[in-house]
């Protein structure tokens, strides 16, 4: 098989090459540092915390600084945390994740709902997707509201009036106020991400990017979008939000911290490199391995590869018990590869593990025990969570919701103790003290009151 350890280095240090097993040198000892955290919020603001941990020591600068990501959608968590710790950074082979064309988009639907007086978000999303309603149509409609000091969605049934409008774009155009006006007495009753999620869905965006060839990846990113709207109030909230994070400038005289996919990072290196989202389904990354198999299985190993050589100095690999992504909560074990890391080059705090707070490598065994911790720690969603047991997944839904009210209290093996805040059709949603809210299989918790 391959070995990542060598010592065939010219400064007689240990060379990592393409796979993750070998004999480590006494000078590379606690190179690694490996964290497990509860979540992926906790793990983008721990690697925050420890860049400017790692600054204040003199060690690095933010220019020599580096998150390498599985996939795209990782990036926001840390652009979050990022603003928020003032860290400037730079998204590296793309946009930062707010100056995505489809974030944008979204962003003005929203805005639209918002505030009607916005014309520029209005123009941008008009006829996006395509509802005949040309730029022509549009001059027309804003000569009209200026002579008249109206904004563009006040004009539209004036226009339509004064013949100023007609045919399909008149009543595009009709469609488009009154929906946006619908919404908008929406904002107060309704969640901020239902609300989004219906506005979206109602206005048939998906259709702008179907058939094009980076349609999942559009989408995904507007799931993600979906994601971060659960931890705001409201939505005049995100949209400032948002606001501050799009006209934000870096400034720095150290630089910028970079932030960008594996694939990208190839040929880079930088003094210190924060790896996160190890997980099992997201680094290997299952949606490979199902299209390709073993071979899919070797180029994600050489990808890790690629990643932990990317680090001079200081490497930091993160993985979370639970993650926000695509719009939706998703429970992973540690990835297969930490298994394949040397323990004498490694040191390891895992958060969620109060058997063992100082490292993951107890005695009898080497290296992370993939099959030891999957076994006690979150399963994927497809198979429920080790601790309790999986009860029968093709019971009626409703049946699997007895027992469970809103307002309610509940358990769950790693998370804890709850309260139950929502419920949909086969899933409840519990928030979980100093944990965040999850919407939860009710298979999978059990009630601690007497209903």
């Amino acid at each position: 098989g391959k070995t990542l350890w060598t010592a065939d280095a010219p400064n007689g240090k240990d060379v990592l090459l393409g796979g993750l097993q070998g004999v480590a040198q006494e000078s590379a000892q606690e190179f690694i540092s490996i964290r497990g955290f509860y979540d992926g919020d906790g793990e983008a603001r721990f690697v925050s915390e420890e860049i400017e941990s790692l600054r204040r020591r003199n060690q690095v600068s933010y220019g020599q600084v580096a998150i390498l990501v599985r996939t795209g959608a990782q990036m926001r968590a840390f652009e979050e945390a990022f603003l928020y710790h003032a860290i400037p950074y730079r998204v590296i082979g793309g946009a930062r994740f707010y100056e995505r064309e489809e974030i944008r988009d979204v962003v003005c639907y929203l805005r639209s709902v918002a505030y009607p007086l916005d014309d520029l978000a209005f123009m941008r999303v008009a006829n996006k997707p395509s509802r005949g309603i040309g730029s022509v149509s549009l001059r027309k409609l804003g000569y009209f509201a200026r002579s008249r000091s109206l904004s563009l969605q006040e004009s539209i049934d004036l226009a339509v009036a004064a013949g100023v409008l007609k045919g399909r774009a008149a009543s595009s155009l009709q469609e488009l106020r009154g929906l946006f006006s619908g919404f908008r007495s929406d904002i107060e009753r309704v969640p901020l991400r239902v609300l989004a999620e219906s506005v979206i869905e109602r206005f048939d965006y998906a259709r702008h990017w179907q058939g094009k060839v980076d349609e999942t990846t559009r989408v995904s990113n507007i799931r993600e979008l979906f994601s971060a709207m659960e931890d705001v109030d409201s939505l005049s909230q995100f949209l400032e939000h948002v606001a501050l994070v799009v006209d934000g400038e870096d400034s720095s005289d150290e630089g910028s911290v970079f932030v960008m996919t594996m694939h990208a990072a190839k040929g880079l290196e930088f003094d210190a490199v924060f790896l996160p989202g190890w997980e099992d389904g997201l680094f290997p990354m299952q949606r490979s391995l199902d299209e390709n198999g073993e071979g899919a299985l070797e180029e994600e190993r050489r990808l890790a590869y690629v990643a932990l050589t990317r680090a001079r100095k200081y490497v930091m690999i993160g993985y979370a018990r639970s993650r926000r992504m695509f719009g939706q909560v998703r429970f992973g074990t540690p990835s297969r590869f930490l298994n394949e890391i040397p323990k004498e080059v490694v040191s390891t705090i895992d958060e969620c593990d109060s058997s063992n707070n100082s490292s993951m490598y107890a005695s009898g065994y080497r290296g992370y025990d993939y099959a030891r911790n999957a076994s006690r720690s979150f399963a994927p969603a497809t198979s429920g969570y080790d601790g309790i047991p999986a009860k029968d997944k093709e019971k009626d839904k409703e049946k699997k919701l007895a027992g469970f009210r809103v307002g309610g209290l509940c358990k769950h093996a790693q998370l804890g103790e709850g309260r139950i805040v929502g419920s949909a059709k086969d899933s409840l949603t519990v928030a979980f003290p100093d944990k965040g809210v999850y919407s939860i299989d009710p298979a999978y918790i059990e009630s601690v009151e007497k209903l």
